[in-house]
């Protein structure tokens, strides 16, 4: 099927939570990860008017 067998997109309340999450799923040894942040448009624009 290609490199993921499956993609999710969840929202956690912090980066410590999400962090929890995939550490505990991973321990189980039948899963593995790769995490992603996404930025909300607001704290993207934020980042990007940094840039000038």
């Amino acid at each position: 099927m290609g490199q993921y067998d499956a993609v999710i997109i969840s929202e956690f309340p912090n980066d410590e939570a999400c962090a929890k999450f995939t550490l505990s799923l991973g321990a189980l040894g039948n899963v593995t990860t790769e995490t992603l942040k996404a930025f909300t448009e607001a704290e993207y624009r934020k980042i990007i008017g940094g840039l000038s």
